[in-house]
């Protein structure tokens, strides 16, 4: 029987603290819904969900970037920090939904109850990240190295630019991509695109803000790569993040970096200890903005920077994936999913802190090491307004009246004001994608599948493709074959890549 700890505890109303207005709304139509990526969306769902559709891809989605390394660091397990790309994200707007592949290269238009494709469009490359709507416009980057945008309705380009100098190809993991490709996804806010592009700080890196509707370059910083004798080691990898002035860029396994959305330039690029200041290991792809900070995700917790000056020491998180929500924060860390008061769990987060290191520093006592230890317990509990055992640590968002979390071939829902399980399903992998309107669900998991649940009961949920579509239909293997060993025998060659 599945027991929690609940707290006495009231939600105060009050303004949102950490997200605004456009963030929420009943369609999903960005990466964790909003330029914060908070997570969260004021759709309700019901916990009667059915399933409706799925979707698989023809192979199992590879990451852009291997790892982590299997040996853990002083004691510390690691985890992926770029793996922006495990899964396939979705966005939603009315009776649609949108969704890019890095298996087949197309992105996606489907019905968004059905599954049906309404239409296809393809590019050269890897889409590792999930498309943004805005302006009746669906806009997204490819490994290809374009920036695309496209009608809504029918795929028409709008307009496309490669943001790097040249057409250059290269090798990465077997496949084809451009020397300078797009994996920061496109963010647009206030009419602007921005977007990034190259991952080899030492070839060059590009930061662009666009004019949504036109393609009109308004600034590119190209020079990011020649600063500090040309040791900056930015390289713009995951979903960009703004405020009103500010755009903070993920920075591979370093921490995100603050540039003007006026200009371009660089206003602050933090580096921290992770043995002190930054509080463990931290700096990667995850980072969400609230209360004035940058919570940079680590594999254990969430740091947080102020945003206009990237300084340190306002609270250590605990957690694996973390959702802002009013004045609450909901998360979940592996064990347990839990809900926080956000100022009072973050003041005692700091004091926890230097506990933490106390202990560090005070091991060889005993006595010293033993009150130190009570002290980090005694704090890790304040603020916590409930907690449900849970081995969840996936993907999080949260709804109007519930929260929804992923893991390893499940996803359950928890009701926000207490945390009990509502509804939960067996799904196909580990999840690390979700996505919520008024009573639609969508799951994305890193095994290629995105199961959609609704509140409309069906008698056989559609499947995309079909069970027994093929590329090899009708016999073709044999043709097929032949056709290889021909392109073999021709070329001489029994080795390297075919293109």
């Amino acid at each position: 029987m599945q027991t929690k700890q609940v707290f006495p505890w009231q939600i105060r109303s009050g303004v949102l603290l950490c997200v605004c207005t456009s963030a929420f709304a009943a369609d999903w139509t960005s990466y964790l819904n909003g330029r914060e990526r908070a997570g969260a969306t004021t759709a309700v769902l019901v916990p009667d969900l059915h399933p409706a559709w799925t979707y698989r891809t023809p192979a199992i989605p590879q990451k852009a970037w291997s790892g982590p390394r299997d040996a853990p660091i002083e004691g510390h397990k690691m985890r992926h920090r770029v793996d922006f790309d495990a899964s396939l994200q979705v966005v939603f707007r009315g009776d649609r939904a949108w969704f890019g592949s890095t298996v087949d290269n197309n992105l996606y238009c489907v019905n968004a109850d059905t599954g049906k494709p309404l239409w296809v469009f393809p590019t050269d490359g890897a889409i590792r990240l999930a498309p943004s709507l805005a302006h009746g416009n669906v806009y997204f980057g490819s490994d290809d190295g374009f920036v695309y945008c496209l009608k809504e309705t029918d795929g028409a380009v709008v307009w496309k630019m490669r943001v790097g100098p040249s057409d250059e190809r290269l090798l990465a993991r077997g496949r084809m991509i451009s020397r300078w490709p797009v994996r920061t996804g496109v963010l647009v806010d206030a009419g602007t695109a921005y977007f990034g592009a190259g991952v080899f700080p030492h070839e060059l890196i590009y930061i662009v803000a666009a004019d949504a509707q036109t393609g009109k370059v308004i600034w590119r910083n190209d020079t990011i790569s020649q600063q500090n004798a040309g040791r900056n080691d930015l390289s713009p990898q995951g979903y960009l993040l703004a405020n009103d002035t500010t755009l903070f860029v993920p920075s591979g396994r370093s921490l995100p970096v603050a540039l003007s959305r006026e200009t371009g330039k660089i206003i602050f690029q933090r580096k921290y200890s992770w043995r002190t200041d930054a509080g463990g290991v931290v700096g990667g792809t995850k980072a969400l903005l609230g209360d004035g900070q940058v919570y940079a995700g680590g594999p254990h917790h969430f740091l947080a920077m102020d945003q206009k000056n990237g300084g340190v020491g306002e609270s250590y998180i605990g957690g694996r994936q973390m959702v802002l929500s009013n004045d609450v924060a909901f998360l979940v860390d592996g064990e347990k999913v839990f809900c926080v008061d956000r100022v009072e769990h973050a003041r005692a987060s700091r004091e926890k802190q230097k506990w933490f290191l106390k202990a560090r520093n005070d091991r060889s006592d005993p006595k010293k090491l033993a009150t130190a230890k009570e002290k980090i317990k005694e704090y890790s509990g304040v603020g916590v307004l409930w907690q449900v055992p849970a081995e969840l640590d996936g993907a999080l968002i949260a709804t109007r009246n519930h929260v929804v979390a992923g893991g390893v071939d499940q996803v359950r829902m928890f009701r926000r004001d207490d945390g009990t399980v509502v509804w939960e399903q067996k799904v196909n992998g580990r999840v690390s994608g979700l996505a919520a309107t008024d009573g639609r669900l969508s799951v994305s998991t890193e095994t290629g599948h995105i199961h959609v649940y609704t509140s409309t009961p069906r008698e056989t949920a559609q499947q995309w493709p079909a069970e027994n579509s093929s590329p090899f239909a009708d016999g073709q293997q044999a043709s097929f074959r032949h056709a290889a060993e021909e392109i073999l025998k021709l070329s001489g060659q029994t080795s390297g890549f075919c293109l």
